[in-house]
C-alpha cells in the first residue's frame, strides 16, 4: 500500500494518556490508516483539521472549553466529508446517541477496545470508499450533462447515483429548517431545474413534499423515545415552530403528535400484556 492510498486519521483529546493509548492500541498502518496529526483540545484541533483534511477524526465527548459534540458539529461545517468517531463512557452514551445531528459517524465506548476500533475503522473505510466511487461516477455523469438536451438524455443514468447522494445529504442536514432544493443543487453541482424533474420522476412528488415526508417519518422514529418533548422532536427534524410542527405532523399522518404518542404507549402496553400471557402459558 502506497502513501497516497492511506486513510488519514487525526486524534483530538485533552488527555495525553488517551492520545498515546489510541496511537498504540492497534497497528494503524496494517489497517491502511496513518495518524497525521493530534490536538489537545477542540480550539487547537479545528485549524489543524482544515490544514490536514483527515478522512477520520477520533475525539472525546468530554473536553474543556468545547466538548466533542460541539467540536464535531463545527468540524463537519469546515470539512463535510470527514468521519468523526466519539469516545464516550456508558454514563454519557445516551447523550452521545442524541447528538447524531452533529454529524458523528460512530461511537467507541471506554475503556478502549482494540477490536472495536478495528471494526469501526473498517466500516468507516468502506463508507468513505463508497462515497468516493459515487462522487467519481457523478463527476463522469456531470461531464456528459453540460447542457439541457444532454441532461435529459442522461437523466436515467444519473438517477441511482444522484438520488442516493442527495438522500444522504438530506438526512445529514434534516435539522436545517431552511433546507432547499438550491442547497442540493449546489451540493451536486447540477441545475435546480434538473433536480426538480429528477425528484418528480424518481419519487412522484415535488422536493418540498418529499422533504416533508422525510421529516415526519424521522419525527415518528424519534417519538419512540417517550422522553423527548415535541418541540425538541420538531427541532431535530427541521420544524422548530411547535405549532407548525403539529400542523405538519397531522397533515401527513392524520393524527396529532400527542395522539400518536399515546397510540405508541398503548401499543407497547398491549405487546407487554401479550408477552406476559405467553410466558404464563409456557
Amino acid at each position: 500500500m502506497t502513501k497516497t492510498e492511506w486513510f488519514r486519521l487525526m486524534i483530538v483529546d485533552d488527555e495525553r494518556f488517551i492520545r498515546n493509548l489510541l496511537k498504540k492500541s492497534v497497528a494503524w498502518e496494517n489497517l491502511g490508516i496513518k495518524i497525521v496529526g493530534e490536538a489537545e483540545n477542540a480550539e487547537q484541533g479545528l485549524p489543524i483539521l482544515e490544514r490536514l483534511r483527515p478522512h477520520i477524526v477520533i475525539t472525546d465527548i468530554c473536553m474543556a472549553e468545547m466538548d466533542g459534540i460541539s467540536f464535531s458539529a463545527e468540524a463537519k461545517k469546515r470539512c463535510p466529508e470527514v468521519k468523526i468517531v466519539v469516545l464516550t463512557g456508558y454514563e454519557e452514551f445516551e447523550y452521545a446517541q442524541r447528538s447524531i445531528e452533529a454529524g458523528v459517524s460512530a461511537f467507541l465506548l471506554k475503556p478502549i477496545d482494540p477490536r472495536e476500533i478495528k471494526k469501526t475503522m473498517g466500516r468507516l473505510k468502506e463508507q468513505i470508499k463508497s462515497e468516493w466511487e459515487k462522487r467519481e461516477e457523478l463527476n463522469k455523469l456531470r461531464a456528459k450533462s453540460t447542457d439541457e438536451p444532454q441532461q435529459k438524455a442522461h437523466m436515467s443514468g444519473c438517477r441511482p447515483v444522484v438520488t442516493e447522494l442527495l438522500g444522504d445529504y438530506i438526512m445529514k442536514n434534516l435539522s436545517c429548517h431552511d433546507l432547499s432544493l438550491s442547497d442540493l443543487s449546489r451540493e451536486a453541482h447540477l441545475s435546480t431545474g434538473y433536480l426538480s424533474r429528477l425528484f418528480k420522476q424518481e419519487f412522484g412528488v415535488t422536493f418540498v413534499r418529499y422533504l416533508l415526508c422525510v421529516r415526519i417519518e424521522k419525527a415518528k422514529e424519534l417519538m419512540q423515545d417517550g422522553s423527548l418533548p415535541f418541540y425538541q422532536v420538531g427541532e431535530l427534524v427541521g420544524i422548530p415552530d411547535p405549532h407548525y410542527f403539529s400542523i405538519c405532523f397531522k397533515k401527513q399522518t392524520g393524527i396529532a403528535p400527542a395522539d400518536y404518542r399515546k397510540s405508541l404507549i398503548k401499543g407497547k402496553g398491549v405487546r407487554e400484556h401479550e408477552e406476559c400471557q405467553n410466558k404464563e402459558k409456557d
